[in-house]
């Protein structure tokens, strides 16, 4: 979530105050910017701290924008679990090469690949794309593993804290230049 403090909006009040109903169209403006800023911020982020695609990420998020009747922009990601196989899974995927310790895996970058015991690499039967299998016990057939969702990425405290921190940054440069812009004339 994307806002402006008091400090802001009595800036930008006092500054246009000759100009009506231009601070809330300004901050609205700003905390736009700001939020798309942070949509960016986040894909990148998530892709350098975890094994996700860019794509991936992108697909997941949505930004709801400010209006200068609710000066709040939001940030969203929603979407289901993501395979493991999706992650750093070594051998890369091959069926043939079965261990007992399982294969190596690991979701995060910053963390080297561990053995996975009770899990094993096979082909699915109605795809035949391979997955990252775990046998239940006293079940017949072995279900696919799952890893972090890209939510649970993005909401870890790492990426959420970098990510307000640059958005709250940008957001303070931006209201600087939708104020100047709105002075000089430039936009209503």
């Amino acid at each position: 979530m994307i806002t402006v403090d008091d400090k802001q909006l009595q800036y930008a009040k006092d500054v246009l105050q000759h100009i009506p109903k231009a601070a809330p169209k300004a901050i609205a403006r700003a905390i736009n910017r700001a939020a798309t800023r942070g949509k960016i911020v986040a894909i990148d982020k998530a892709t350098e701290d975890y094994y996700v695609n860019k794509k991936d990420v992108r697909a997941t998020i949505k930004v709801t924008q400010a209006r200068p009747e609710r000066l709040t922009a939001f940030i969203r990601s929603t979407n289901t679990r993501r395979e493991l196989k999706h992650s750093l899974v070594l051998p890369n995927l091959l069926p043939s090469h079965k261990t007992r310790q399982g294969p190596f895996i690991a979701q995060k970058r910053e963390t080297s690949p561990k053995h996975s015991p009770g899990t094993f690499i096979n082909n699915g039967s109605k795809t035949g794309k391979p997955h990252v299998f775990t046998r239940i016990r006293g079940q017949r057939m072995p279900r696919i593993k799952y890893g972090l969702s890209i939510p649970q990425m993005l909401g870890s405290n790492n990426v959420k804290e970098f990510v307000e921190h640059k958005s709250i940054a940008f957001l303070n440069e931006r209201l600087e230049h939708e104020i100047d812009v709105i002075l000089q004339g430039v936009v209503k």
